[in-house]
């Protein structure tokens, strides 16, 4: 610098983060101007820094990493070297296009700065990248003096404070980095190349690269093996004795006053009796005989003894404070948030200087933490902030210290208040409120009372806890089936030793054992931290990629499956007997770059050590790689026997379907049985064919029913055609039966599905899957796509279709709709912004658009609403009444008019005369009193 003074050059990891510390560091001061990236940008200003009362300070930010590690040009081209090459292959970082610019930024500042002030996230990552700038910038000013900053939010007091207390960067925990990126480098490129050129002739399209990762094959290993666990299931029925009984009122007045302070400190309402459920000692058995005699001695002595009531303090622990793996698991399970978008959306809030960095294994709080500072932030919020001003008041507890620290960033916790928030960002942030309101809280506090029960010398008990004292449970409450849930039945204390009464239920029930439930993204997530694959930063990332791969993927109810391929590969190393999908292996290899991080181990030794053990596994796995083909044939038999001619053309299928050699051209899964068709589908081996239901629309062949116990006692209805491999979800509650009409969309037939309440209702099997595209804009499919929400014109049963332009907006288009109770009514499309409705009368049992019909009773053509076919319930109407016709809704038809109350046409019509009554019709009065056409 000319005059003298230092200039500082501070490089952040992200555009945001260096917007951030310019404003801290230089406020209104702060000019901005462009960098050679159009994303980078630069501030200037000048700050006191160091003891330094006037220095030029330069911000400007990276985007992530501006190296990358890859072999050198020789060694890059797939079919330059054997994939045993790659484990010994010479690799250098250079910076991709991408980071070029960002590249020249960085060295055309460093040439005219003494300090580099490195503002890259707290973590073994952010020192990675710290150590890039470092060797960029260096390469152009070698005497450049290198300070790293530490902080662990972007509030602008901490960031003020990082200024005071620079350190140098750890050149370990990037040593660490860089050994993992060689390491996952050389490894992956080398079993990926093997198993796309061993695999790939044999999967044909079905494929193109087969990637291998040393930390996806463990996750992948995580999924399968409990799909193997579940589908070798095998479900038996069982038997149990349930009992019930509801306490007196009697008792209840004898509880006492202290017995009415106990129930209103649990929240629960007093002289309300709850039924209670008492659960047999035995639990359950296996044999039904057994079971039928111990319950008869039951029916003939069901007196209910009291044998013995005691009592114990419990305590409920309020959450340790939230670490990343804890923060995944939690928006898993609450909000079924995929681990990858919740740490998007958790460092959207941390750029935005809501939250702390989100990436952090420390479960307890830093000694000199400012507890009160952080809550005051809470008090303008709208749902949480009076619960952070009862805890200011007096109700503060410090909270509970764990055991792990990564020496790098407290706990995650909210720094600002969100309250303007919506959506996935407020569900994030107020996880992460919540639990550290709840950190901040008292434990919960409750009396647990255990009753053990006597019937026919039969052993039944029933407990409860009664809650004193909720603590932090009034900020996140436990699971509903907890029996911290306030909602649950109380057991009524007032049961006393010796006390005997009758049961309300006493029946014996039958059940059906089910399998290990699949893994939902929070139970693979805590496998995968339990076993160390992964880091709390990557373990989102890993979970993605097996399903970017097309390894595995999350069905409906947002459990993990493996798809054939992640199968077939999974299961040929399995019988290599090597452990390549287990997770001992990458957990040795993590504990040894933890070492290296720490300083304890060489990252040259450790490297050799980690290569040579995975080289020996590539020199196994290709011996074997026999097992590796069988796998494959044996999920993939089209792939497994395409052969070609001597001319090298492969063998044509003729056009009757007939080729050269019939064993060869079978069909592509004629090897497959049907449970295993099945069973890929997710249909255990349990299920069941109930019955045939309807035909199928592309063979014509009958389907079956097949009815499967879910891991949560819930009953899961599949239609199958074994013939096509098809397997189309029906609803699980109510009963189906097949129709008579046949879909004119895709020539299934329609079954008719009725609900538990007796509602009636048609959907078609394949268009349910499937839905067809709307004809017009102005409606829509549902997922649950049912019959009477179809928009086709020649499809009987759809509902949906436009009958005629909305009369009071003028924009809509009215239809034919259902309530959730059932009962019909025209409305508009744009509901909510237009209400124009009409209810049908109750006699009409099924309505549909005949858009294409003209009025009959040739009055209506200006409201174009005449065109709804009609069926009526022959029970509700007089003897004689045509039963299934066309009916006019514009006012002229005098039969609907005498069924519809003259209030709905006064909402439904814009009023052009007296409040009430409908538009005028040609040749007939308003009420309906005119000739009948």
């Amino acid at each position: 610098v000319g005059d003298g003074r230092v200039r500082a050059l501070h490089v952040a990891e992200k555009p945001s983060v260096a917007a951030e510390i310019a404003a801290a560091l230089g406020g209104r001061g702060c000019t901005r101007k462009p960098g050679h990236s159009p994303y980078n940008c630069i501030f200037e200003f000048q700050a006191a820094l160091r003891g330094n009362a006037c220095v030029d300070n330069v911000v400007t930010s990276v985007s992530g990493h501006i190296m990358a590690l890859d072999f050198t040009e020789q060694y890059r081209r797939w079919n330059s070297c054997s994939p045993l090459a790659l484990f010994e292959a010479s690799v250098e970082k250079c910076p991709p296009a991408s980071s070029v610019d960002i590249v020249k930024t960085l060295q055309e500042q460093a040439e005219r700065c003494q300090w580099l002030v490195l503002w890259l996230d707290c973590d073994r990552e952010g020192e990675n990248i710290a150590m890039e700038v470092v060797d960029v910038c260096r390469k152009v000013n070698s005497s450049i003096e290198i300070y790293r900053a530490h902080f662990s939010s972007l509030v602008h007091k901490e960031l003020i404070d990082a200024c005071e207390n620079f350190t140098a960067p750890d050149q370990h925990a990037a040593d660490a980095v860089d050994a993992r990126q060689e390491i996952d480098l050389r490894i992956g490129a080398a079993f990926t190349r093997f198993q796309t050129f061993r695999l790939q002739p044999k999967l044909g399209e079905l494929s193109s690269v087969l990637s291998y990762g040393p930390c996806q094959f463990p996750t992948l290993g995580f999924v399968v093996e409990k799909y193997w666990q579940n589908t070798a299931f095998t479900s038996e029925p069982f038997w149990t004795i349930h009992v019930s009984f509801t306490p007196s009122s009697k008792n209840d007045e004898e509880g006492g006053e202290e017995e009415e302070e106990e129930h209103d400190a649990s929240g629960e309402e007093s002289g309300v009796a709850e039924s209670v459920e008492l659960q047999w000692e035995r639990g359950k058995l296996f044999d039904r005989l057994t079971c039928l005699s111990i319950y008869e001695r039951c029916v003939h002595n069901p007196e209910i003894s009291v044998v013995h009531v005691n009592s114990h303090q419990k305590t409920e622990q309020k959450p340790l404070p939230l670490t990343t793996v804890e923060l995944q698991k939690q928006m898993a399970k609450e909000h079924d948030m995929p681990a990858v978008h919740t740490m998007q959306v958790a460092e959207q809030l941390y750029q935005h200087g809501l939250l702390s960095y989100p990436r952090t294994e420390t479960n307890r709080f830093p000694r000199l933490f400012d507890f009160m500072a952080a809550l005051k932030a809470q008090k303008p919020d709208s749902s949480l902030g009076q619960y952070a001003d009862t805890l200011l008041e007096g109700n503060f507890e410090q909270p509970r210290g764990g055991t792990a620290d990564d020496h790098a960033h407290p706990p995650i916790h909210p720094t600002k208040c969100g309250d303007s928030l919506d959506g996935d960002e407020r569900k994030v942030y107020e996880c992460v409120v919540r639990n550290f309101l709840a950190c901040c809280s008292h434990d919960a506090l409750g009396e647990e009372i255990h009753v053990q029960l006597d019937i026919a010398g039969e052993a039944f008990h029933c407990s409860t806890v009664v809650v004193k004292q909720r603590g932090f449970l009034d900020v996140m409450a436990r699971r509903s089936d907890s029996v911290w849930d306030c909602k649950r039945a109380l057991l009524p204390r007032q049961l006393r030793e010796g006390e005997k009464f009758l049961p309300n239920v006493l029946e014996m029930r039958e059940g059906v054992t089910s399998g290990p439930r699949l893994l939902a993204e929070a139970d693979l997530i805590t496998q995968m931290d339990s076993h160390g694959i992964g880091t709390d930063a990557t373990i989102a990332t890993h979970i993605q990629t097996i399903q970017s791969r097309g390894y595995a993927e999350r069905n409906c109810d947002n459990v993990f499956t493996p798809t054939t391929l992640g199968l077939a590969l999974v299961e040929g190393y399995r019988a290599m007997d090597l452990e390549l999908s287990q997770p001992k292996l990458r957990a040795e290899m993590e504990k040894e770059i933890m070492l290296i991080s720490t300083g304890s181990v060489d990252k040259s030794t450790a490297i050799a050590d980690i290569l040579r053990r995975y080289r020996r596994l590539f020199l196994q796995v290709v011996a074997q790689a026999q097992k590796l083909d069988e796998s494959v044939a044996r999920h993939f038999p089209r792939g497994s026997q395409r052969q070609q001619h001597p001319t090298g053309e492969k063998d044509a299928v003729q056009p009757d379907g007939q080729g050269n050699d019939s064993e060869e051209e079978q069909p592509h899964d004629a090897h497959i049985t049907k449970r295993e068709r099945r069973g890929a589908a997710g249909i255990p081996p349990s299920a069941t064919d109930k019955q045939e239901l309807g035909k199928c629309g592309k063979c014509k062949q009958p389907m079956v029913l097949v009815t499967s116990q879910q891991q949560n006692s819930t009953v899961r209805r599949t239609l199958v055609c074994d013939n096509c491999c098809l397997f189309l979800p029906l609803p699980n509650k109510g009963s189906l039966a097949a129709s008579t009409v046949t879909c004119p969309l895709c020539n299934f037939q329609v079954v008719t599905a009725t609900s538990e309440q007796g509602k009636s209702y048609s959907l078609c099997p394949w268009c349910r899957s499937s839905p067809p595209p709307p004809p017009t804009s102005d409606f829509g499919c549902s997922s649950n796509f049912v019959c009477f929400t179809c928009n086709a014109v020649n499809c009987p049963l759809s509902r949906s279709l436009p009958i005629g332009a909305c009369p009071r907006c003028k924009d809509g288009s009215i239809s034919v709709r259902a309530s959730k109770s059932g009962s019909l009514f025209l409305g508009c499309s744009r509901y909510p912004a237009c209400s124009c409705t009409l209810g049908l009368p109750s006699c009409v049992a099924h309505a549909r658009a005949m858009p294409n019909a003209p009025c009959l009773h040739g009055g209506c053509r200006q409201h174009n609403l005449c065109r709804v076919f009609v069926t009526l319930n022959r029970r509700q109407v007089p003897p004689g009444t045509l039963l299934a016709r066309v009916a006019c809704f514009g006012g002229c038809d005098a039969e609907m008019n005498d069924w519809l109350l003259p209030r709905s046409f006064a909402n439904f019509w814009v009023p052009t005369g007296a409040i009430g009554v409908p538009p005028r019709c040609a040749n007939n009065t308003p009420n309906g009193s005119g000739q009948d056409h």
